[in-house]
């Protein structure tokens, strides 16, 4: 199936709590994990035009809302824990979203863009929230097997410098592995 068979709100996902600091870049940077980004936007308050504290992410399938709910949901971004839902559930209507119609994506992000880099220290942005890690039945980030949902795959070459980047490394396997199937 082709994009053009799926509906926007089908392929997007709401992106609350977010931190005045996370920038459509970081969050274009964070959801490539779960696959293909075709925009990022987070709104901004019509009359102040400071940024509100929620976002929506649109990917190029279906596939990616699910594994990115399951992935990104609960992990500290700037020391607050976001919340990643199908846009389709849950998530403000687009006219219940304070004036912002989610489904606007007024960015300069799409997928014609370059992939934007984040840039600074990765570790100051994201920090591992642990209680998604026992939600996937592994003891700690840095284990050397990545379970989820009943499938296992052993960590492959080296260690990587920090659990975060392990984590990421680990699910692009699994996501990967379950590509194939």
């Amino acid at each position: 199936m082709s994009k053009g068979d799926y509906s926007s709100r089908e392929c997007s996902v709401y992106v609350g709590n977010l931190e005045k600091r996370v920038t459509e870049e970081i969050m274009w940077e964070l959801f490539l994990q779960a696959g293909p980004v075709d925009r990022v936007s987070i709104p901004k308050d019509k009359d102040t035009g400071i940024q509100r504290s929620f976002g929506f992410v649109e990917f190029s399938s279906p596939v990616s809302v699910t594994y990115a709910s399951e992935l990104i949901n609960g992990l500290c971004l700037y020391g607050q824990s976001i919340v990643v839902k199908p846009q389709n559930i849950g998530s403000p209507a687009p006219n219940q979203a304070n004036r912002s119609s989610p489904l606007s994506f007024n960015s300069d992000l799409s997928r014609h863009s370059p992939v934007p880099l984040f840039q600074g220290k990765p570790n100051d942005a994201m920090t591992p929230y642990m209680g998604n890690s026992q939600r996937h039945g592994q003891n700690s980030y840095g284990s050397n097997n990545y379970q989820h949902g009943g499938y296992s795959s052993p960590q492959y070459g080296n260690p990587l410098p920090n659990s975060l980047m392990q984590q990421q490394y680990q699910a692009r396997i699994h996501y990967e592995k379950k590509r194939r199937y």
